[in-house]
């Protein structure tokens, strides 16, 4: 570990640091980072590799277009396109296992509906 100070260290966001990376390196530069995380090319402080979801993806491209920047929006947007599905990106089971796959999926699905309807309000 190094004592280099991190300059994202006070980004509140994925979207602030998305709109940073854009404002110092262009549209190339945030492509070249976001294509290096669909990859998984970045490690994580810990050392695993960094990945994420589309609709991570997608709700930092809505803030970003919430608070005026849509040409960073319109990059991340464009490579949540490319990116997995939570759904499949946090299965512990490699999709070609379809028979665990499907269960574990099929488990889940079924747990977020419960889950849903329990928190569901009721309107009278």
């Amino acid at each position: 570990m190094t004592d280099d100070l991190n300059p994202f260290d006070g980004a509140v966001s994925c979207g602030a640091i998305y709109a940073a990376v854009y404002q110092e390196c262009g549209a190339d530069g945030l492509r070249y980072m976001l294509d290096g995380m669909l990859a998984g090319s970045f490690n994580d402080i810990e050392g695993q590799p960094f990945t994420v979801s589309r609709e991570s993806l997608e709700r930092d491209a809505e803030e970003l277009r919430a608070i005026g920047l849509p040409h960073v929006a319109a990059l991340v947007m464009e490579a949540a396109g490319k990116a997995v599905p939570a759904r499949i990106l946090d299965c512990p089971f490699d999709p070609a296992d379809t028979y665990n796959f499907n269960a574990w999926y099929r488990g889940r699905s079924a747990l977020t509906r419960r889950v849903h309807r329990s928190t569901a309000t009721v309107q009278y």
